[in-house]
């Protein structure tokens, strides 16, 4: 399964360069079409934080992620909140959420990888 988010354009990024403020187009089931993120990064750059702040399918979504030092390397920590418009049976939104969630980490993972 591919990435479900198709394109990110970037509406602001603070002074190192990282991003504040996103819009992303979403191409996944109950979750479809743009919406607009706004980023917090913690001043340690050990936690970064997520609000929604527009979107037509999904009402709230909060996240984070934590990443905790370990003998062995880093654990990391993710914790998501969503909350759609429309009403949908409990194991429907359960798919979603593990749907953004799979796509989140594998991105993540990816990502930690390509830096070796």
């Amino acid at each position: 399964m591919g990435s479900r988010v198709q394109k990110v354009e970037v509406l602001r990024a603070d002074s190192a360069g990282r991003i504040t403020r996103a819009r992303m187009v979403v191409e996944a089931a109950i979750i479809k079409g743009p919406h607009v993120l706004e980023f917090l990064w913690a001043p340690n750059g050990k936690e970064l934080s997520w609000t929604l702040t527009q979107s037509n399918t999904v009402r709230s979504l909060v996240g984070r992620y934590t990443l905790i030092p370990k003998d062995y390397g880093t654990e990391v920590s993710y914790q998501l909140t969503i909350d759609l418009r429309v009403s949908v049976p409990g194991i429907i939104k359960r798919r979603a959420e593990r749907a953004v969630i799979d796509t989140a980490l594998k991105a993540l993972k990816a990502r930690v990888e390509s830096l070796g």
